[in-house]
């Protein structure tokens, strides 16, 4: 069975000389812009088969340096995909406004592997709520927007 998948992709930092490449890869996968995209960050939507979700993330990882953060809806369960160069790709289960949903039996889990340990419990929730993708999408904004910020100063 083919689920039809609501699909928000957003890509950050991306070079303005590799933006051509990744819409081609992005509308060829049947997402498209809803309005003017940002000079730092980018947002396609669309609707997407499983199939379609796999080849698209497959795709845009073999660009290597596109940071970016898939959002998915499937009949009332949420998703999403990040990666970046740095980390790779990870994934988590959200609620209906993107917040990262840790269950009961993972955070027993993340607790036995702390071993008691409050510094390590933090970190591991932190990589649970994908805090290291987030703050290097971040960065990635920082970056992108530095040389804007540079020729308005000059």
């Amino acid at each position: 069975m083919n689920t039809l998948i609501k699909a928000e992709l957003t890509t950050y930092g991306v070079d303005p000389a590799r933006f051509g490449l990744l819409a081609a890869v992005v509308t060829a996968r049947n997402l498209s812009t809803p309005s003017a995209s940002g000079a730092t960050s980018n947002t396609w939507l669309g609707t997407l088969t499983n199939q379609q979700v796999d080849d698209l993330l497959t795709a845009l990882m073999k660009l290597a340096d596109v940071p970016f953060e898939l959002h998915l809806e499937t009949s009332g369960d949420f998703s999403v995909f990040v990666y970046t160069p740095s980390l790779g790709l990870s994934s988590a289960n959200t609620d209906s406004i993107g917040n990262v949903v840790i269950t009961d039996h993972r955070l027993r889990e993340l607790l036995r592997l702390a071993n008691q340990s409050m510094p390590k419990f933090q970190r591991f929730v932190s990589q649970e709520v994908l805090e290291p993708w987030f703050n290097e999408f971040e960065e990635a904004l920082e970056r992108a927007a530095a040389p804007q910020r540079n020729a308005v100063v000059a």
